[in-house]
């Protein structure tokens, strides 16, 4: 096997599919730029990387010398695993042109793992799970005696905790719902009994006198009073029960 001319050719074949995502570094060595989806695909590429590659001169007779470059959406761990990849795809394509056959097992591992990057704010909630999970999760079952109010007042992040749930965007957003809608019912509840309590400042008189008269507190303020006077009145409740309609108070 002539080595330096499959190399050549393998290189212009390369640079034809690549085309501007190609870029020659030597006479042995490029990269290629690598997303999950072409630029024109109605799929949104999140993750990409590039494949520096660099040939022996025995290549492709053994493996080239291959690392990834980090561009989007991917960490350490990941870079590891697609040289991992790289590796074990050129086992077993030797004896052959394999740039190519490397490069599409790198674009079929990013598509699947073509995962949109965390804002700030979900990375706060996943730093938060991380922790829950090293911790361990709460038992269902523990403190399940503990009273409403108390689950209340925690709010639904603390309560789903409690609960041995794992806190997310989506159940987050229920247990918020959740919430508001009881703080509203409470206010509402409160509301009601401020407008009972206006109603029974705005009594009339003749609605508190008939309320108050027959009490005994009532009449025994106007025994003593009545004693004091020395008028010695019998004072009994049925001097104030009468037939006199409400027509007569005005």
């Amino acid at each position: 096997m002539d080595c330096a001319e499959e190399q050549s050719m393998e290189l212009e074949a390369l640079e034809s599919i690549f085309d501007q995502d190609f870029r020659r570094l030597s006479d042995a060595s490029f990269e290629v730029a690598l997303r999950p989806y072409a630029s024109d695909d109605t799929e949104e590429s999140h993750v990409g990387c590039t494949l520096v590659v660099e040939y022996p001169e025995l290549y492709p007779t053994v493996a080239p010398v291959t690392s990834i470059r980090l561009e989007k959406g991917l960490n350490e761990t990941q870079r590891q695993e697609l040289e991992t990849l790289c590796a074990q795809t050129a086992e077993e394509n030797l004896n052959m042109a394999m740039v190519f056959t490397i490069a599409e097992a790198i674009k079929a591992w990013m598509m699947e793992n073509n995962v949109r990057a965390l804002t700030e704010h979900e990375k706060v909630v996943e730093r938060k799970l991380q922790r829950d999970r090293e911790r361990g999760v709460v038992d269902a079952d523990q403190d399940h005696d503990a009273s409403d109010d108390e689950d209340s007042d925690a709010g639904p992040v603390s309560h789903a905790i409690q609960n041995g749930h794992m806190l997310t965007l989506e159940n987050f957003a229920e247990w918020k719902a959740k919430f508001d809608a009881e703080i509203r019912e409470r206010w509402r509840e409160e509301d009601q009994r401020n407008a009972d309590l206006e109603a029974a400042k705005r009594m009339t008189g003749k609605a508190y006198f008939e309320s108050h008269a027959l009490s005994g507190t009532f009449l025994d303020a106007i025994e003593r009073e009545c004693d004091q006077q020395q008028l010695g009145v019998d004072i009994s409740a049925d001097l104030y029960q009468d037939d006199v309609g409400d027509d007569d108070f005005d």
